[in-house]
């Protein structure tokens, strides 16, 4: 599935379960890589692509209330717990593998001992991996996309405001997660801080995908979540340390009592000087477990030196001030479409006019006061489209919010306008700057010039093939309202 341009435009409840189905079809798709072995990486790919279908479950309660239920979240979160343990010993094992190089043959010995024995843990935890995920994960996933696919939304009547963009839920949702990863980034003091740091790492995931999905719609998107996943990044690798730390102290633990046990036995059979004794001091994993050790606590520590220089403190005013700036672009991405356009009579249709670029409109309104809710259905040259429309107020300038629906929607609304419906022959005129539109109505004696501008102050000159046809100004007259036009 791939999201609209306009899906900051679209209304929450829409908009959300675009973002949620996307996060499922690749979901779907790293469930299918899973049962390739060859697939290095797909096991860390379906991981992540089911934190990110839970992040959008999780920042978007609220407008999901009616799809997804308490039940369905802890099944998706046991299965996420299912696939843990099998990546952070495939991170550990990977990061063995990075070691190798720098220990000495001495060494290696108590690497490759580590490393036998977490892959021997891997390969257990994936079987039960591969049970959890056969045996829930298509139902689950089944069920999930049915539940986002239906939903029930209020239509609009009276005063009912209906429901906000989806842009205007994600920017709060943001100030939310910025918020949280401030408070959690500044209670990071040391290396040590295991807890904390985990918080603040878990925190700037969440940010940086609630924000993937419009990465390419608002400006400077892209480039800030590239800079949260920085900062994951190096959070992940104190994360890391913290969590194999205790793994080389089991190990070593293990190793100790082991080795003696072992040593003792060559001594009994050979003398501190025999063969048996000498092959089992040069098999001691302890000098290799202890350099890993170090190793491990030198990650840790630079790992916390690039995030204190690049976010703690006073070194992440930048970064706060540049997250919340692009939180409010979303959320003025979403401000209401406002209408500033003049309207005048005319005594008839503008021969200049009739060669212009035209399309054939039919409105209709749904009954209603404060919000006006307009079907329309427009034909061009190049086929027929349909849109719903809400407006508020008049004269001037007026509030319009527009989207493009489908045939089926039209045409199951389109009995409720009954009454209330105009059909038009609009031409559009280009003159300099501004665009005139003369609508010549079909259903009665009537022809009105509009022109849409850019400033409420802007009073526009018509141009000289219009200006003997008009009769007057009627912008502030109600009775020129197409609303109040329709019948």
């Amino acid at each position: 599935m791939i999201l609209p341009g306009e899906l900051l435009d679209v209304p929450a409840p829409r908009g959300v379960r675009l973002v949620a189905l996307e996060r499922l079809d690749a979901l779907i798709e790293g469930r299918v890589r899973l049962g390739h072995a060859e697939d290095g990486e797909a096991l860390h790919d379906f991981r992540v692509a089911l934190r990110r279908l839970r992040s959008v479950l999780r920042a978007y309660r609220a407008p999901l209330a009616s799809s997804i239920g308490e039940g369905t979240r802890e099944r998706l979160r046991k299965l996420a717990a299912a696939t843990g343990q099998s990546r952070d010993l495939e991170v550990h094992i990977a990061w063995l593998d990075a070691q190798r190089p720098a220990l000495t043959p001495r060494q290696r010995v108590g690497l490759d001992a580590l490393r036998a024995q977490l892959v021997a843990r891997k390969a257990r935890s994936d079987e039960r991996l591969e049970r959890a995920v056969e045996t829930t994960f298509p139902r689950l996933a089944h069920r999930v996309r049915e539940r986002l696919l239906r939903f029930e939304a209020p239509v609009l009547s009276g005063a009912a405001q209906g429901d906000p963009p989806f842009a205007v839920v994600m920017s709060a949702r943001m100030h939310k997660m910025i918020a949280t990863l401030r408070a959690a980034l500044g209670a990071v003091h040391s290396s040590g801080d295991e807890l904390e740091a985990h918080r603040a790492r878990i925190a700037a995931k969440r940010l940086r995908y609630l924000l993937e999905p419009v990465a390419g719609i608002v400006p400077g998107a892209a480039e800030f979540v590239e800079r949260v996943k920085l900062l994951q990044d190096h959070l992940g690798a104190l994360h890391d340390a913290h969590v194999f730390a205790p793994e080389l102290v089991a190990a070593t633990e293990a190793a100790v009592g082991e080795h003696a046990r072992k040593e003792s036995l060559a001594i009994v059979a050979g003398g501190t000087g025999g063969r048996a004794a000498k092959r089992v001091h040069a098999r001691d994993p302890r000098p290799g477990l202890i350099a890993l050790s170090e190793r491990v606590r030198a990650h840790g520590e630079t790992a916390f030196a690039t995030v204190q220089e690049g976010w703690l403190g006073e070194h992440g005013h930048g970064f706060f001030a540049d997250a919340a700036a692009l939180a409010d672009a979303i959320d003025a991405h979403a401000k209401p479409m406002v209408e500033i356009e003049r309207k005048y009579l005319l005594d008839h249709f503008p021969a200049a006019a009739a060669g212009s670029p035209s399309e054939e409109i039919e409105q209709g309104w749904i009954p209603g006061t404060a919000l006006l809710e307009r079907l329309r259905r427009v034909t061009t040259a190049d086929g027929i489209r349909w849109f719903r429309t809400v407006k508020t107020g008049a004269g001037l300038v007026r509030t319009e919010i527009e989207e493009e629906t489908t045939r089926e929607v039209f045409e199951a609304m389109w009995p409720l306008t009954e009454g209330k419906r105009v059909h038009k022959q609009r031409h559009r005129v280009v003159d300099g700057d501004l665009t005139w539109e003369i609508d010549h109505f079909l259903d009665r004696d009537l022809t009105i010039a509009e022109v849409e501008l850019p400033s409420a102050d802007l009073v526009p000159t018509p141009p000289d093939w219009l200006q003997p046809h008009i009769v007057r100004e009627v912008t502030e007259e109600a009775g020129f309202v197409n609303y109040n036009l329709a019948r």
